[in-house]
């Protein structure tokens, strides 16, 4: 069951339109070498019915023709603003300069963004710097509520929120990480470039990463006694 729905979402990421064919073709293979009933592979044709691959969950909101879209400019900054900032502020904390990625352009070392951006924690080595992505600065308005439930929390915390967009991708890879551009710019689908750059955020900034469908919910842990 978990490979079935891993394989469900890694199809919806290869191809929004060829995914309703491609779940009821899946299914009656695996049911002609008999891993799976005919009846789940009636429900797994039903996966790609259109309204499941209009959620938001699907990756495929973006192509919704009544998609509503919000700029998110209001509450978060843009990662050059980030390293504008770094590059400002590492030489005052006496972070020191290297480069991290291996190509244009140096960093905080790690210790240096800590100081410049303070630290998540008591004694803690995560800075305090939370990365989300889109495709662009819009959002589509049905998953804000899942963004704000992070950034409201961050904010009053004193984290920089930092929003990459696919051409902010393109800029940290071609950048700072230019022997890794070709691997990167070969990759087949936009979304497989996208999920590759949030360990280039982290390598270079650290901090926190979440993506735009995940919620934060406060954890309150109880004593049982």
């Amino acid at each position: 069951m978990v490979m079935l729905l891993g394989l469900r979402f890694y199809l919806v990421n290869i191809t929004c339109e060829g995914y309703r064919d491609l779940t009821t073709n899946f299914g009656s293979h695996l049911v002609a070498m008999g891993f799976i009933t005919p009846e789940f592979s009636a429900r797994l044709a039903q996966i790609g019915l259109s309204e499941d691959l209009a959620s938001e969950h699907s990756g495929c909101v973006g192509s919704k023709r009544n998609t509503v879209f919000v700029d998110v400019s209001n509450f978060t900054i843009t990662p050059r603003q980030l390293e504008q900032e770094l590059a400002q502020k590492c030489g005052q904390t006496g972070g020191g300069r290297r480069t991290l990625g291996g190509g244009g352009g140096g960093a905080c070392t790690p210790e240096g963004v800590v100081a410049a951006l303070g630290a998540a924690g008591v004694g803690s080595g995560v800075p305090r710097v939370f990365h989300q992505s889109y495709m662009t600065r819009n959002l589509p308005a049905e998953l804000l509520p899942h963004v704000q439930s992070w950034h409201g929390y961050l904010a009053a915390q004193g984290w920089r929120r930092v929003w990459w967009t696919d051409a902010d991708n393109y800029w940290l890879v071609h950048t700072h990480y230019p022997q890794w551009a070709a691997a990167w710019d070969a990759l087949y689908h936009p979304i497989e470039r996208a999920d590759t750059a949030r360990y280039f955020y982290l390598h270079r900034y650290g901090g926190l990463y979440a993506d735009v469908d995940m919620a934060y919910f406060e954890q309150r842990w109880v004593a049982l006694v």
